[in-house]
């Protein structure tokens, strides 16, 4: 597994600035395709040779890698359904701080999308794009929905008719008398 350092981790390790890498080591060793952006890429053992005094010679032509992000736009699929078709990542990047990024090669994203229009020829439309997000729908909607599909007034409690008590005839306003005293006061 390869590991392949950024500018800014090189500059670090040679101990210079970041502007005098590629002047000091020489033409990049790869390069990583992240989203719309190409990032040059030195190999560790040849920033770590270089440190010791020893020249490796870049190669001709720099190798492509690509992120999960990238190799997921560029095969038109979801990354979450493409990891475990990628296997293992073929080298790591290493970029500012020491984080690590997965990265694949070429040879792995044909090798990955054989096995995706195979499955699609076969009629297997898993592999699909589908929406991110689907919209979440509570019971509370659910059954909303469900009383506008039925006639409403089926599904509902009926109401009682009056909301009026009748009170016993011990009640104060029963006798005429006490309410011909209070109307009075």
């Amino acid at each position: 597994m390869r590991e392949l350092l950024s500018r800014c981790e090189a500059a670090n390790i040679l101990g210079c600035d970041r502007t005098l890498v590629e002047r000091k080591i020489g033409k990049p060793c790869a390069l990583v395709i992240n989203g719309r952006r190409e990032v040059q890429a030195w190999r560790v053992a040849r920033v770590l040779a270089y440190r010791e005094g020893q020249v490796i010679e870049p190669p001709d032509e720099p190798l492509a890698f690509y992120s999960l992000l990238e190799s997921a736009r560029r095969l038109e699929l979801c990354r979450h359904k493409l990891k475990p078709l990628l296997g293992d990542p073929d080298c790591f990047y290493v970029a500012d701080g020491g984080r690590e990024f997965p990265c694949w090669s070429h040879k792995s994203l044909n090798a990955a999308f054989q096995l995706i229009q195979d499955a699609r020829q076969s009629g297997d439309h898993s592999f699909d794009r589908q929406r991110a997000f689907k919209h979440r729908v509570s019971a509370k909607q659910r059954r909303r929905a469900q009383l506008r599909r039925t006639s409403m007034r089926s599904l509902m409690r009926p109401k009682p008719v009056s909301r009026v008590r009748f009170c016993s005839p011990r009640h104060v306003w029963a006798d005429p008398k006490a309410e011909a005293a209070c109307r009075v006061r």
